[in-house]
């Protein structure tokens, strides 16, 4: 393809543009408020901080497996309207709402009986028996709250998700920054007791987060319903789903519910090989994740775009122009993330130091961000082929490439060196993320050869 072809038109930008804009604000402002959260929950302490991040290193199991059942009904969301199918639409929201309620209420039973051992799990090699204890007590303290906001943010995902692949970004958009800068007063509140409202620490960081939840879930559901598509209405009016269709989604979204479980799971399960080196390599790590965050947004929003896009063009049968499309997305995520790792290395210098920890811990956090830094532009590559995988229907290969990739080599690779040697903390998550990016010529093959250049609601 020529350089010009890469580089797209004035009209290809405007569109994305449209696509991806309320996506990264949303994301951005669900960040900034996660990383004020975490700074306010690191002012308690080590231990606490540390806890919050194991409870939200097991919950984005969850989180992970129930974006990917959506997503993987998504696909033919995205590639219904492309064919303006307003019937396939009102099946595919019908599917979300089924596989939604029923996968949370499977998620909140399991961490009811499993949570508390696999909290252990995490710190029984984290430090002295004080420490560790205040650790899992805190993280087991938010778990069991988080809980009772599992289902408003899944009802909440269900008509975002489904809005945004029918090209109606704003809704989720503005549910999300409403949540989240509630979450973030409410926080203020809470976790110190400001303003005569009890000082409840952890408790009061887990109470911030429900409540913005049912907000978020309330104003995304009424605005679909009283705003949105005509399908969303209709959704209700007969509840019976085609067996082939059921058959055909089923097919497809499984593998990605594996997927998104197990690379979630893989990764929960790899910091628990980071605990091994302390209470402070699990801080380090969390703090990582916050600042780093904040830049994956804008990968994670032309991923979605990508996905809504060149979906649409799929559906409507147009794979040339999918395949352009799809090269342009790709060219531009690697130069968004090349400017990104450039920001992140000063960043690394100052950013850990808004944390109340110690001075190990900010070494160590730093030396992490800067090796995310060097990383970036591959992982920007891989995470856009997952998508171009995922948008036409290739979801076995997303299982292959994505969750499989970083089970069987990522972690089984971490977990040898955690257990085996005395590898510090640093360079041992360097491994685990350079294990899992080496899948980069994995991707680049399955792209070139068109794989995923197929219409699956014809």
């Amino acid at each position: 393809m020529k350089q010009s072809g890469l580089i797209g038109s004035r009209q290809f930008y405007k569109k994305i543009l449209a696509l991806a804009t309320p996506i990264v604000i949303q994301g951005s402002v669900t960040n900034i408020v996660s990383l004020l959260d975490n700074v306010m929950v690191g002012q308690l302490g080590t231990e606490q901080m540390s806890g919050v991040a194991i409870a939200n290193q097991l919950l984005s199991v969850y989180n992970f497996g129930i974006l990917g059942a959506l997503a993987g009904i998504g696909i033919f969301t995205a590639q219904f309207f492309g064919k303006h199918d307003e019937d396939g639409l009102c099946h595919t929201l019908r599917s979300k709402r089924v596989v939604g309620v029923a996968f949370t209420a499977a998620a909140i039973l399991l961490f009811l009986l499993w949570g508390r051992g696999l909290i252990d799990a995490y710190i029984r090699y984290a430090g002295s028996e004080g420490s560790a204890l205040l650790a899992g007590s805190s993280a087991w303290e938010y778990l069991c709250i988080m809980l009772i906001g599992l289902l408003p943010y899944t009802v909440g995902q269900i008509y975002g998700t489904t809005l945004r692949e029918v090209n109606r970004t704003i809704p989720a958009m503005v549910g999300s920054v409403a949540a989240v800068l509630l979450n973030l007063f409410l926080n203020y509140l809470l976790i110190f007791g400001k303003w005569g409202c009890p000082c409840l620490g952890v408790r009061g960081a887990a109470i911030a987060t429900v409540v913005s939840r049912f907000v978020e879930m309330l104003i995304v559901v009424v605005w679909a319903y009283l705003c949105g598509e005509r399908f969303i209405r209709r959704s209700w009016r007969r509840l019976r789903i085609p067996g082939a269709l059921l058959k055909s989604m089923a097919v497809r979204t499984a593998p990605l519910l594996i997927n998104e479980t197990i690379y979630a799971a893989s990764y929960a399960a790899i910091a628990q090989c980071l605990s091994t080196r302390g209470l402070a390599a699990i801080a380090a790590s969390n703090i990582t994740t916050n600042i780093t965050q904040l830049f994956n947004v804008i990968l994670y929003a032309l991923g979605a775009s990508l996905g809504i896009v060149v979906g649409n063009l799929l559906g409507a049968d147009r794979f040339d122009e999918a395949r352009e499309t799809n090269s342009r997305m790709i060219a531009l995520a690697i130069v968004v993330c090349v400017v990104f790792a450039v920001i992140l290395m000063p960043v690394s210098v100052w950013f850990p130091r808004l944390f109340n920890t110690t001075e190990e811990v900010w070494n160590m956090s730093g030396a992490m961000i800067r090796v995310v830094a060097y990383l970036l532009p591959i992982r920007g590559f891989t995470h856009l082929a997952y998508y171009t995988l995922r948008s036409g229907g290739r979801t076995m290969l997303t299982l292959a490439f994505d969750g499989g990739y970083v089970t069987l080599i990522g972690l089984p690779i971490t977990y040898l060196l955690a257990t085996f040697t005395n590898l510090p903390a640093v360079p041992l998550f360097a491994v685990s993320l350079a294990a899992e990016l080496s899948k980069s010529v994995l991707a680049a093959v399955w792209i070139k050869k068109g794989v995923w250049v197929r219409n699956i609601v014809a």
